[in-house]
């Protein structure tokens, strides 16, 4: 009898646990992935009088421009940046690119980014995927 309490009790507290929990007005608050620009931040940025995905990102994500000390003389390495998974070149070609052209854009750290395009990303990527 006391193992069936304890099973029943174990089973509702591992049933508990899994539930999904979503804030009191009963719609979970979406997460904002600070790696990704969607389309509505796209959308926001033509808004705002903004023309290139270069001022774009340079307004809202300037870390992405940073790149990466490497090597023992700690040479900075900049992102590179990749169109339909095409490269493009250093970030400054993303002057070039037109928010409207853009559907999404994605950073990746230079470990995904050496793992997704290879060993020469080594201050990671900006990846612009086009309509």
């Amino acid at each position: 009898m006391r193992l069936r309490r304890l099973t029943s009790l174990g089973l509702a507290l591992v049933i508990g646990g899994c539930a999904s929990r979503t804030p009191s007005s009963g719609s979970p608050s979406p997460s904002r992935d600070r790696n990704v620009i969607n389309i509505t931040e796209l959308q926001e940025g033509m808004a705002s009088g903004l023309g290139n995905l270069y001022d774009l990102i340079q307004r809202s994500h300037p870390e992405w421009f940073r790149g990466q000390l490497v090597g023992v003389q700690a040479r900075r390495e900049l992102p590179q940046v990749w169109m339909d998974r095409q490269r493009l070149g250093d970030p400054t070609t993303l002057r070039t690119v037109p928010i409207s052209a853009a559907t999404r854009v994605r950073f990746l750290t230079p470990s995904e980014a050496q793992s997704e395009l290879g060993l020469n990303n080594l201050g990671g990527a900006i990846l612009v995927s086009t309509r």
